[in-house]
C-alpha cells in the first residue's frame, strides 16, 4: 500500500505521469509449475496395483474394512491399506495435456512414492515400453501417457494442471475462499 511505502520519493515521482495517480492494491503470486515428489507417480513394472499415499488426491474412495496389508517386494516391509478409488491426473502427452485417470488405485500408508502399475495397465490392454529415455504407453496404437527417466525410476509426465486439479477437492482449499475448477469453466 502507498501509505506503507517507506520511500519519501514515491509521492513525488507518481505525480509525473499526466497528472494521474498510478497505484495498485493488488498482490501477485506466481510460483513455477513443479509437481511435489508425494504427487508424482513411479511407473512400476514390479507392483501389482496402483498405489497412493494421499488421501486428498482421490476423487472417489471406499475405506477399507477391516485389516488389510500390502508387501513391498525389495524389503518384505508391510504396509496398511486403507482404502481404494479413483485418481484424477493431467498428463502431459507431446505439446498436449489430457486429463486422465487412475482407476483402483489402493491408498497405501506410509507409501513413500505414488506407484503406476505397469501390470495392471497391460491387464486394461494398453502397452507399456520403457527404455533409457524413458516410457511410452499406448492403446489401440495411440500413445496416451509418456515417462521421463530421471535417475534409476521413471515418473509418469504429469502437466501443470495436475496441480489445479488435485486442489479441486481440497476443504482447505475452499476455506480459503478459491474457487473450484468446475467454476472456473463455468465463468
Amino acid at each position: 500500500y502507498k501509505s506503507e511505502c517507506r520511500s519519501p520519493k514515491a509521492d513525488s515521482q507518481e505525480g509525473s505521469h499526466q497528472g494521474k495517480s498510478h497505484e495498485s492494491n493488488v498482490a501477485f503470486m506466481t510460483q513455477e509449475g513443479q509437481v511435489r515428489l508425494k504427487d508424482q507417480w513411479v511407473i512400476d513394472s514390479g507392483a501389482s496395483k496402483h498405489m497412493c499415499s494421499e488421501r486428498h488426491m482421490f476423487k472417489t474412495y471406499e475405506k477399507s474394512m477391516g485389516d488389510q496389508f500390502i508387501s513391498i517386494a525389495k524389503t518384505g516391509v508391510k504396509l496398511k491399506i486403507l482404502g481404494r478409488g479413483t485418481v484424477p491426473i493431467w498428463l502431459q502427452v507431446g505439446q498436449q495435456e489430457k486429463e486422465a485417470k487412475i482407476e483402483d488405485v489402493l491408498h497405501v500408508e506410509d507409501l513413500s512414492r505414488n506407484l503406476f502399475s505397469v501390470s495392471a495397465i497391460t491387464l486394461k490392454g494398453m502397452s507399456v515400453v520403457i527404455d533409457k529415455a524413458g516410457c511410452v504407453i499406448t492403446l489401440g496404437g495411440q500413445v496416451v501417457a509418456t515417462g521421463t527417466q530421471r535417475g534409476n525410476l521413471t515418473y509418469l509426465d504429469l502437466s501443470r494442471n495436475y496441480e489445479a486439479n488435485m486442489a479441486e477437492d481440497n476443504s482447505w482449499h475452499r476455506k480459503f475462499g478459491h474457487t473450484s475448477i468446475q467454476s472456473l469453466k463455468r465463468m
